[in-house]
C-alpha cells in the first residue's frame, strides 16, 4: 500500500507553500517560436465562483501577447467524446484543454492529444518536477501541470467553543463530535460528499477514508475497505449525517456550510474564499483526520493538454506556459485559492491568508495519488454501488465488496 499511494513528489514538502522570497518582477509571457494564430480555444471545467480568474487570466494573455483566448466552460466528463468527434471529422476548434488528473489516461490511449515530449525543456524549471512527471505515460510527456488540489477539513469554530470541542483528528473523534451536534439541535449537522456526480465526488471522498483505514480500493473486499464502508455506514444509519449530504458536491457543500446546516465537512481549498463570500465567518480548516490506520489525502488537480492534430500547437503551447506562469498561478491562488505548481507564485497572498496555504502544505504532507488504470471509470462505478448499497440502503458491507470485488478482478 504505502509504495503504491505514498507516490508523492517532492513537491509536497513545500508545493510552493512556503515561499522564499515574495518579491518578484513584472513577467511577460514567455518567449516562444513564432506564431501566426490569433485565436485559440481552452475548454475547462471549474465552478462558477471560478470562472472569473479564468476569465482574467485569458484577456492577460490577449494583452501581452495579441493571442485571442475563447473559454469555454463544461463539463470535463464531456470533453474526450468533443475531441473525439473533432479529431474524425477533421474540424479541430479545440486547442488547450484542462484536464481532471484521475483521467488522464483515455486521452492517451484515445490518441486524443499531442505528445509534448519535444516541448518537455521548455517547461519553467520552477515548475515542480514531481507534477511533470506525473504526466508522463511510458516516459513520453502528455500532459503539463495547471493545478493541483487537496481536502481540508473545515468546522465551525464557535460551535465547537460553545461544546468544548477540539477539531476531532480521529475517526472516533469525529463521530463524537456529529453525536455532540445532533443532541445540540435535535439534527445532524456532518456533511459527508455522497452525490453521484459524473466528476467522481463521491468515490474521491471515500477513497481517503479506504485508505485512511488501510484498505485498497483496487481490491475493495479487504478489511481496511470494509471498515471504511462500515464507518461511514454507522454515520447513516445513526442519523448523523445531513440530509444534503446525498447531493452534496465540491460546490453544493459550501453553500450547506454557510447556511449553517453543516457544522463540519471536507472540501477543496476554494471553498474558504466562497464561504466567507457568502457571509459565514465563523469557521476555520485544518489537514484532516487520521483513520485507524493513518492519515490519507487524495491529491486531485487539473492538468493541460494539446489537442493531437490543431493547427495551432505553437500558439497553444505559448498559452500553456503563460497558465504555469508567476503572473497566472498568482491570480489563480488569490483569486480561487487554489495552491499553485510553482514555488515562487505567492506574491499576491495577504499575509492573513498565508495560514490557508500552509494549512493546504500540511495536508499535502499526508497525500495520495490514485494510479492512471485504464479500467478508472469502471472503478469508480464500482466504488458509487458500493456506497449506495451500504452506506445509504444498510447492505452488509463484507457481502457487497466481496460482490463487487469479483467485478473488479474481471476488469483487471
Amino acid at each position: 500500500m504505502k509504495s503504491k499511494y505514498f507516490m508523492l513528489f517532492a513537491f509536497l514538502l513545500v508545493l510552493g507553500l512556503v515561499v522564499t522570497s515574495c518579491a518578484r518582477a513584472t513577467e511577460t509571457v514567455p518567449p516562444t517560436e513564432p506564431v501566426e494564430a490569433k485565436e485559440i480555444t481552452f475548454i475547462t471545467q471549474v465552478s462558477e465562483a471560478e470562472e472569473a480568474a479564468i476569465e482574467e487570466i485569458a484577456a492577460l494573455f490577449e494583452e501581452q501577447s495579441g493571442i485571442k483566448v475563447n473559454v469555454q466552460f463544461m463539463l470535463a466528463t464531456d470533453m474526450q467524446a468533443l475531441l473525439q468527434s473533432q479529431i474524425e471529422a477533421d474540424n479541430i476548434t479545440v486547442d488547450v484543454m484542462a484536464q481532471d488528473n484521475l483521467r488522464m489516461e483515455p486521452f492517451v490511449r484515445l490518441d486524443l492529444i499531442e505528445d509534448l515530449s519535444d516541448l518537455e525543456s521548455d517547461i519553467d524549471p520552477a515548475v515542480f518536477k514531481g507534477l511533470v512527471e506525473g504526466g508522463k505515460f511510458d516516459g513520453k510527456l502528455f500532459f503539463v501541470p495547471y493545478r493541483t488540489n487537496v481536502q481540508l477539513t473545515y468546522y465551525r469554530t464557535d460551535i465547537f467553543e460553545e461544546l468544548g470541542l477540539d477539531p476531532p483528528s480521529t475517526w472516533d473523534e469525529w463521530r463524537a463530535a456529529c453525536e455532540a451536534f445532533l443532541a445540540r439541535d435535535g439534527e445532524p449537522r456532518c456533511l459527508f460528499k455522497g452525490a453521484f456526480d459524473p466528476t467522481a465526488v463521491n468515490p474521491t471522498q471515500t477513497w481517503e477514508w479506504i485508505v485512511s483505514a488501510g484498505g485498497d480500493p483496487l481490491v475493495m473486499n479487504d478489511a481496511g475497505t470494509v471498515a471504511a464502508y462500515e464507518f461511514l455506514q454507522g454515520l447513516q444509519q445513526d442519523g448523523l449525517l445531513h440530509p444534503d449530504s446525498a447531493i452534496a458536491k465540491w460546490d453544493t457543500s459550501n453553500e450547506t456550510f454557510a447556511r449553517g446546516d453543516a457544522y463540519l465537512m471536507q472540501n477543496w481549498p476554494f471553498g474558504i474564499g466562497v464561504i466567507r463570500d457568502l457571509g459565514m465567518t465563523d469557521f476555520d480548516v485544518y489537514h484532516g483526520v487520521m483513520g485507524p490506520v493513518r492519515e490519507a489525502h487524495v491529491v486531485g488537480g487539473e492538468v493541460l493538454a494539446i489537442v493531437n492534430g490543431t493547427p495551432r500547437k505553437a500558439a497553444a503551447w505559448q498559452f500553456i506556459k503563460f497558465l504555469e506562469s508567476v503572473a497566472a498561478q498568482e491570480i489563480l491562488a488569490s483569486k480561487n485559492g487554489w495552491p499553485n505548481v510553482r514555488g515562487d507564485a505567492l506574491g499576491q497572498i495577504s499575509e492573513d491568508r498565508m495560514v490557508e496555504f500552509s494549512t493546504i502544505n500540511d495536508a499535502l504532507e499526508y497525500g495520495i495519488l490514485r494510479p492512471n488504470i485504464p479500467y478508472m471509470e469502471d472503478l469508480l462505478g464500482i466504488m458509487i454501488e458500493a456506497y449506495d448499497r451500504i452506506v445509504n440502503n444498510g447492505e452488509d458491507a463484507q457481502t457487497v465488496l466481496d460482490e463487487l470485488h469479483a467485478e473488479l478482478v474481471a476488469l483487471q
